[in-house]
């Protein structure tokens, strides 16, 4: 299980803690806030491409490939739905997530190709590309 505790912080900031680890995410100053991390929806494209790499670096490793060095660059754009008429549903809006990737390596262009295909399956992919169910609990506040 993964498990992360957010809590509401100054302004619009954030405090994530994970593990034993501690960030900040915030929203930029144009939105009201003071810029002293990334945005949300930053991380979450962060997390995306952070999974792609390391998933693709295991597949390499496995299959004693040369990958020396791998980048995704990632955004993220809302669009009109009726720009991809194949996807099901009546949403008033969709997500295009637009990957780049470059590697370092003595890679063949099917090595290349295959590795896109690996990271494009690691588990935050998988998350995104499937059904999420929410389940929501009120719990009291603390020393309450």
């Amino acid at each position: 299980m993964t498990k992360a505790v957010v809590a509401l912080d100054e302004g619009l900031q954030a405090k994530i803690d994970v593990r034993q680890f501690t960030f900040t995410a915030d929203e930029p100053p144009e939105s009201g806030g003071t810029d002293l991390g990334p945005k949300p929806t930053e991380i979450m494209l962060s997390s995306l491409g952070a999974c792609a790499v390391i998933t693709a670096k295991l597949y390499a490793q496995r299959k004693g490939w040369d990958l020396q060095g791998m980048e995704v660059a990632l955004e993220m754009e809302r669009v009109d739905p009726t720009l991809y008429p194949d996807q099901a549903g009546n949403s008033n809006f969709l997500h295009v997530i637009r990957k780049q990737y470059t590697f370092q390596g003595e890679l063949t262009d099917e090595q290349k190709t295959r590795l896109i295909e690996i990271a494009g399956k690691c588990p935050v992919a998988r998350m995104l590309q499937n059904p999420v169910i929410f389940e929501d609990t009120l719990l009291s506040p603390s020393g309450a």
